[in-house]
């Protein structure tokens, strides 16, 4: 349970705040709740300490103490020293603003501590003392820790000094402690005063010499005043006393009114509203002395020990008197929220000595990781609003799930308004979308425990509301067995909706059809009955929008039994606007079109008692339908692909490529010839034309080649061939507008395409260093040999040739056998500056195929391919006043 501060009250309260702010515990004179309850609670308990306390050491360290623009001070403090300070520190300014006649003051951070035995001294010396005589150790078991606030230096004539202490509650600064440093001067005597209880100290006396004194106090009604100093100077260090733990626990002074008179009060005035100022939900969480193992809470009040024992024993009676309930809990503070501490609480267990044993406890347990701060608390609340308090928590369904442990709940106001707030939750979980694939088990098992309490209950309404939250049920283990007895408790008709909403609301078709068909039995054997189970029916093929293959038998079978060949146009627009993977959309709209066209003389005579539930259509114009929504996602896919890649500025073929789906296509298409359809089939067509670059786009690179390697030649031959088994004419429409918009953007990539592509191949001659990539030399020698050039001239220094005359003695030696002695000579001509190697060949060794031949041989083989002849008459009917162009290439 976390316990913060976020509120929104509305209906419940949202947070639970351990008051420790301002506005929830910084009040008095009764008008807080968490302050007289803490001091009623408290008023018995024995306090062995005090407010002040004060020692003298003679063997106190020096500090060593360096203030910055003096640098170190010597002690005992001289008046040379003394004047040293104050010029570097500032004065004091009394409350109405003037300054405090001869008294500066230094800030922490303009001082340094030299000597690190005097924080030895601090930490192992003066804070056990103080602690003892102080009585910290009745608060916490935390360590205090003690900070440096300032230094403050009383010279002659000064006034007297009140050392006010700032507000503190909400921080763990608790006290304050003044070491008075060896300094000789007269009067400067300290006063400590709380109430009517007033003590002074001569420090004087104990600093004329080396010795070091220290006084202690409580913030909490403690006022702390130095007299004037008449002569010399009274030099002190000021600290802050803090605890670390817990703020619950902080050492305070203000628990002393008597618990056995006022506590009766204090609750009588909660119950009644009486306080002004209220924690932000009726709970109150208070620290005990001693922390009590987790298990051992179990045991109750017996396990307690000291104070604990005497404090609960005194609070259960009044409590019960007042209608309040009180229990323990293992608190660990946690991330504070908007400024705020936090806490989280576990392990909780109510404590009763009278009717409540053995009554279920509306909190739940909640385990945490890091326990090491674990402290044991008391929470008190009213029993009214142990519920509201259980809610706010720990949330209403997680109170539902804890209290549905215990057995089956009453039809209570508490239970019926629980029940409500759950469902609230829910309904904002579905407002987030979170009510499906991320529904865990805790929502699956409230859902469960919500309609179990609608059928013990008899609760029609709350029945209706919940089943929309139970598609993620288990079907055969928990939906069905609750819909046997809501049928035997429940009128049919009442509840028929619900079992609609339902049923289109399960995660798949299985359990859809399942649903129907366990119900079905239970319904009235009349047209009602068969009435609903025709509606359902209804309501599957028309909300379905899964994509799923597999289901495509099932729902064709569903059309063809129930007349409901029209609920299938409705499936396709279902799917065509859904957000499933775009391949999927298209492959079930294919597999729906061909079962479809499959099954038509099924569709052609519908059942007599069926015929006029749904307009009449025909299987023909459904699987049209089917297939023109198929294509039409595949062109979506493929334009979607586009997008992405041109945003990262590449080629737009390179899109179309990549989001082609060769198969996919050809079964397109296939499927077109074998419905006998034109429409659809010119659709496709005109769609993978989109994609075709005109001529003027194409560019020559790796993405344009596998464009047309690996997509459209593969794609034109099995297009082709489809149409050639059929015996089809290819120079018909729709088919001879693509055709001849793909022979041309062929031929246009063939006219660009560079030396050395694949269509026309080339074996390149490979020669030179291994760093070729980044050797020039060699670069030129490599483009040489594999010119139509004989003879090459290289003028350059000297480390260079050698290094072409290595390489080529190398190629030489590595094609011995190969190459005919003499193919590759070089020579080296000194009568010019530089020297010039001369590098010759014997061209026919190196021959550089002819390029334009080999691409003119391909569009000739490519062109003859389309026609089953072997000639060029189809691809002339096809190119028709382009035929020209194509003959010149």
């Amino acid at each position: 349970m976390s316990v913060d501060s976020d509120g929104d009250s509305d209906e419940f309260f949202n947070t639970i705040s351990i008051p420790d702010s301002d506005t929830d515990s910084g009040l008095l004179n009764g008008e807080d709740l968490k302050e007289d309850f803490s001091a009623a609670l408290r008023a018995d308990a024995p306090f062995t300490g005090s407010y002040f306390c004060c020692s003298t050491d003679e063997f106190a360290p020096n500090p060593a103490l360096r203030v910055a623009g003096v640098g170190l001070l010597e002690l005992p403090l001289s008046k040379g020293g003394a004047r040293l300070i104050t010029s570097a520190a500032s004065p004091v300014r009394a409350a109405e603003g003037h300054n405090t006649n001869s008294v500066w003051e230094v800030g922490a951070s303009d001082l340094a501590v030299g000597d690190a035995a005097w924080q030895d001294y601090l930490a192992d010396t003066i804070l056990p003392s103080v602690s003892d005589q102080s009585g910290f150790a009745q608060f916490t078991k935390s360590k205090v820790q003690i900070e440096l606030s300032k230094l403050m230096l009383f010279g002659p004539g000064s006034d007297s000094f009140m050392h006010r202490t700032e507000e503190t509650r909400g921080t763990n600064e608790f006290g304050q402690l003044a070491v008075f440093l060896p300094s000789p001067f007269e009067g400067g005597q300290v006063k400590i005063s709380r109430t009517s209880k007033h003590e002074a100290f001569d420090i004087n006396v104990a600093s004329v010499s080396s010795n070091t004194t220290s006084v202690a106090w409580y913030n909490d009604d403690v006022v702390s005043e130095t007299m004037p100093v008449t002569a010399g100077y009274q030099l002190v260090l000021i600290y802050h006393l803090v605890h670390t733990g817990s703020i619950l626990t902080k050492p305070s002074l203000r628990y002393a009114t008597d618990r056995s008179t006022s506590l009766g009060g204090v609750l009588g005035r909660w119950k009644k509203g009486d306080y002004e100022h209220l924690p932000s939900a009726p709970l109150l969480v208070l620290p005990l002395s001693k922390v009590y193992r987790p298990q051992s809470l179990k045991d109750g009040a017996d396990i307690l020990e000291d104070s604990d024992a005497e404090m609960v024993a005194s609070l259960l009676p009044v409590a019960h008197d007042h209608g309040f309930s009180a229990c323990f809990a293992n608190v660990v503070p946690s991330a504070r929220r908007t400024g705020q501490q936090c806490f989280t609480l576990f392990n909780l267990e109510r404590i009763t000595d009278g009717p409540d044993l053995g009554r279920p406890l509306s909190f739940g347990e909640l385990s945490v990781a890091e326990q090491r701060s674990v402290r044991t608390c008391l929470l008190v609340f009213q029993d009214e609003n142990e519920m509201p308090i259980a809610m706010a928590l720990q949330g209403a369904e997680s109170t539902l799930r804890h209290l549905s442990k215990h057995g089956p709940l009453g039809p209570t106001a508490t239970n019926q308004r629980l029940s409500r707030a759950v469902l609230k939750s829910l309904g904002k979980a579905k407002e987030q979308g979170d009510d499906d694939q991320s529904m865990g088990l805790m929502h699956l098992s409230v859902v469960e425990s919500l309609l179990e309490c609608a059928v013990s209950w008899n609760d029609v309404k709350l029945w209706k509301d919940t089943l929309q939250y139970a598609h993620r049920l288990p079907v055969p283990q928990v939906v069905l067995p609750l819909f046997r007895t809501a049928f035997s408790t429940f009128d049919v008709a009442l509840i028929g909706d619900g079992a609609d909403n339902l049923i289109v609301r399960a995660p798949n078709l299985e359990d859809r059809l399942m649903l129907v068909d366990a119900i079905f039995p239970l319904l009235p054997n009349d047209n009602a009955g068969l009435s609903w189970a025709n509606g359902a029916v209804d309501a599957i093929l028309s909300s379905y929008r899964d994509s799923r293959v597999e289901d495509v038998p099932t729902l064709i079978d569903l059309a063809v039994r129930h007349a409901a060949l029209a609920l299938i146009l409705k499936i396709i627009l279902n799917v065509s606007e859904s957000a499933v993977p775009l391949s999927d959309g298209c492959s079930f709209l294919l597999e729906l079109a061909k079962e479809i066209h499959r099954n038509k003389d099924a569709f052609s005579s519908p059942p007599k008692s069926t015929a006029k539930r749904h307009p009449q259509t025909t299987a023909s114009k459904v699987t049209r339908f089917s297939m023109k929504a198929a294509i039409a996602i595949f062109a979506k896919g493929c334009k979607s692909m586009e997008d992405v890649v041109q945003d990262r500025d590449e080629d737009k073929s390179c899109a179309s490529r990549s989001a082609f789906n060769f198969d996919q296509i050809c079964e397109i298409f296939e499927l077109c010839l074998t419905v006998d359809d034109a429409v659809p089939c010119r659709i496709l067509l005109e769609t993978i034309s989109e994609f075709l670059p005109e001529e003027g786009d194409i560019k020559s690179g790796p993405s344009t080649k596998d464009l047309f390697e690996k997509t459209y030649l593969p794609l034109i031959s099995r297009l082709n061939e489809l149409l050639q088994s059929r015996g089809i004419d290819i120079t018909k429409e729709p088919f001879q507008p693509f055709f001849k918009k793909a022979i041309s953007a062929y031929l246009a990539y063939l006219s660009r395409a560079p030396v050395g592509s694949r269509q026309v191949p080339a074996a390149k001659i490979a020669i030179g260093c291994r760093n070729l990539e980044y050797c020039l030399p060699c670069q030129a020698l490599e483009t040489f040999v594999n010119s139509h050039w004989t003879e090459y001239r290289f003028a350059m220094d000297l480390s260079r040739r050698r290094h072409l005359e290595q390489e080529i003695e190398s190629f030489l030696r590595v094609n011995e056998g190969t190459l005919p002695n003499g193919c590759l000579t070089f020579e080296t001509l000194k009568h010019t500056s530089p020297h010039v190697l001369v590098v010759r060949k014997f061209s026919s060794l190196f021959q550089v195929p002819d390029y334009e031949e080999e691409k003119a041989k391909m569009v000739y083989e490519f062109l003859q391919s389309l026609s089953s002849d072997g000639t060029l008459a189809i691809t002339e009917k096809i190119m028709g006043d382009l035929w020209d162009e194509v003959k010149e290439k």
